[in-house]
């Protein structure tokens, strides 16, 4: 149908045939980058052919494509637009469809009390409109909600209307399973822990053997409440038992796929988003099970990853390749094993809904962990602290609150030789500039350590396998495309000048007609150590689809660089700096960290990335970044590199909103270029005229 519709030039007839396609493809073949691609070209065709319910149903394809691989932000943002055209039209099955899909975007976007509220809405709704099996399906997912909400006599009366309703009607099916996976949330809330796992047993068997994500699901709550309860053995056995069979789809190959997508499909995981992981953990650590503690948190870390990267290959236009993860994990003589007298690493795993944040401190010589405040107490300190740095404040006061309860137990039991911390945050913690915290003599973080980041600890001890570069590429003031409407960025020629410079003119600065996606995709990386991209950047917290940087269109290219791109190139590079506008955001997953531009890069093989968390003035960023590459073509690392610029940004009398929104990634010891010969060149080779200018940005 869609090839007649195209030969006959029938854009309305097209667009319709490419929305049941994009339908098929989401909701039967679980073919979610496929049905995406067809779901974009059905909006296209029917904004074409002027027909806003080929439109709405096709945006509305596009949002449950999206959230079946968590990326929230872009199936909200899709269903709300399908919702509003379909209100507009008057269609109340695809209004409420929409609002279903956006309420479960909600949920794993952490906006419970507006999912709850969509939910409560609706319910009223169906009751009215006769919808029995629909209106109790509702009910279990408000009552889930409200859980979490700890509104726990609402939750209990809704799942036994739920139950009831679903019994007398005899469409008894999901709703019988899924009852008993929302008492058992309920009975964790209770404290009955243990009429609560009779209820995850009792979910299990109604699930069968083959939902491999549904039984994870289970076992993970199961062994939360034998934690709480303080049998601890068989918490540390239900968990490595739950986790058996994901853990043999983690290390698989391509031949799993079914198994792989019935799991990436599966919500619950998401909108029941830590399942109980940090309660898990933070019981062994009160117990003094530390050793347990680490082991089911790094094993958490690696799975998300693998989920993840999973996801995005999902997404992609076209299949792409697995790529196994086939690692050990990692346990705690392992990583104390791989650190040097003067490093320690840091590590936080959180929870949500008033679960405890537990932090693993770990050095040469020893390792302690230590169970915090809930994150959700400290979330809002957070985010202000950020925006007073970002603002050109100080904000000493709040810099010194958040140092006392995040990081000053940890320091009291490092030895005074250590001088590199490597922190591995998890939730909120990934938008905090750590060394931009205040310690208990007044002076900052920064005044003492050199602070990197990694995605996990794994990560922020692993040697980097990037060989050492002679020269670097930078881009910068690329012509894009007036489609995007994004500002010409001219002082980025003088920063792109300014490290080519910097770097002993080891390089080319790639400027204007140069400063193109297609160079950058087809590029030959061989001898590269950094690679430099000084431009616009677009990161969604929880999104995936808008994640891109943007350099120079070409005739069948237009400039867009997104996530799955930047997974496919072979980098091999030892640095890649994101010298852009809020680069650091991106979706926020469960001890995995960034993922919106730096774990692409990283899965392409750089060894660590630079990031900024808000946009900095040009000449202060030019004079950080000049001294930084001065430090990595003197030989040193990459993270002493970077500590040493920004101290001597501190030393100029610039504010945190300077040196804080500056922030490594990945391998902090990679050396990416080699030290520069003495009486080497210092002047930059640009491939196009700059047309240098001196405005900001």
């Amino acid at each position: 149908a869609i090839a007649l519709f195209y030969s006959a030039h029938d854009h309305d007839g097209l667009g319709a045939a490419q929305q049941w396609m994009a339908y098929s493809l989401v909701a039967y073949a679980q073919e979610f980058g496929v049905g995406r691609d067809m779901a974009e070209r059905a909006i296209r065709n029917g904004e074409r052919a002027g027909n806003p319910l080929v439109v709405a149903w096709a945006r509305l394809n596009l949002a449950q494509a999206t959230l079946r691989v968590g990326d929230a932000v872009s199936g909200l943002r899709a269903a709300r637009e399908a919702e509003a055209t379909f209100r507009r039209m008057g269609d109340p099955q695809g209004e409420m469809a929409s609002r279903q899909v956006g309420a479960e975007a909600l949920m794993l976007l952490g906006r419970v009390a507006e999912a709850v509220s969509v939910y409560s809405e609706d319910r009223a709704r169906l009751a009215r409109a006769g919808a029995t099996n629909g209106l109790a399906v509702m009910m279990l997912r408000e009552a889930t909600g409200r859980i979490e909400l700890r509104q726990v006599d609402i939750a209990a009366r809704l799942i036994d209307s739920a139950v009831t309703l679903a019994t007398a009607s005899g469409v008894r099916g999901v709703v019988i399973s899924s009852q008993h996976y929302t008492r058992g949330l309920l009975d964790l809330e209770r404290g009955d822990y243990g009429s609560a796992i009779e209820h995850f047993l009792l979910f299990k068997q109604g699930v069968g053997p083959t939902a491999a994500h549904m039984q994870l699901d289970a076992d993970l709550r199961i062994a939360e409440a034998y934690g709480r309860l303080g049998r601890f053995a068989q918490a540390e056995s239900v968990f490595t038992r739950g986790s058996a069979s994901l853990d043999r789809m983690r290390t698989s190959s391509a031949d799993d796929r079914e198994d792989v997508l019935r799991l990436l499909s599966g919500l619950r995981y998401d909108t029941d988003t830590d399942l109980g992981i940090a309660t898990i953990v933070g019981s062994f650590v009160a117990a003094g099970r530390i050793d347990g503690a680490f082991s089911i948190a790094e094993s958490e870390r690696a799975r998300w990853l693998w989920i993840l990267r999973s996801r995005r290959g999902a997404m992609a236009r076209t299949r792409v390749a697995e790529r196994p993860l086939q690692e050990r994990m990692l346990d705690l003589d392992d990583v104390r094993r791989a650190l040097d007298g003067q490093t320690a690493v840091i590590a936080y795993l959180t929870g949500r809904g008033g679960e405890p944040t537990t932090l693993f401190t770990i050095w040469r010589d020893g390792a302690r962990a230590f169970v915090l405040p809930a994150i959700d107490t400290l979330s809002g300190d957070v985010g202000r602290f950020t925006t007073l740095l970002e603002g050109g404040g100080t904000a000493t006061a709040l810099g010194r609150s958040l140092g006392a309860r995040l990081l000053d137990s940890a320091l009291r039991v490092l030895p005074a030789a250590i001088r590199q911390l490597r922190i591995v945050p998890d939730g909120p913690l990934h938008h905090l500039p750590f060394d931009a915290l205040v310690l208990s003599d007044g002076h900052r973080v920064l005044d003492r350590y050199a602070v990197s980041r990694a995605p996990s600890v794994r990560l922020a001890v692993a040697a980097s396998p990037a060989p050492t570069g002679q020269r670097i590429v930078a881009y910068g003031d690329p012509v894009f495309d007036a489609r995007f409407g994004l500002p010409r960025l001219p002082g980025s020629a003088d920063e792109v000048n300014a490290v080519v410079r910097a770097a002993g003119g080891r390089g080319e600065a790639r400027l204007r007609g140069a400063a193109t996606a297609s160079t950058l995709r087809l590029g030959s990386w061989s001898g590269v150590g950094v690679l430099h991209l000084a431009t616009h950047a677009r990161v969604e917290d929880w999104g995936m689809l808008g994640n891109a940087i943007y350099l120079g269109a070409g005739p069948d290219d237009d400039g867009r660089v997104g996530a799955e791109d930047l997974a496919a190139m072979s980098l091999g590079v030892g640095l890649v700096v994101l010298s852009g506008c809020r680069t650091v955001g991106g979706l926020v997953a469960t001890g995995e960290g960034v993922q919106g531009l730096v774990a692409p890069l990283l899965e392409a093989g750089a060894g660590a990335v630079v990031v900024t968390h808000w946009n900095i003035r040009d000449r202060s960023l030019i004079a950080l970044m000049t001294a930084f590459y001065r430090g990595m073509a003197s030989g040193a690392t990459a993270e002493l590199a970077l500590a040493q610029a920004k101290r001597a940004s501190m030393a100029r009398g610039d504010s945190p909103a300077v040196w804080a929104a500056v922030t490594l990634i990945g391998d902090g010891t990679v050396r990416p270029l080699a030290p520069m010969a003495s009486g080497a060149s210092a002047s930059a080779r640009p491939t196009a005229t700059s047309g240098r200018r001196r405005d900001a940005r």
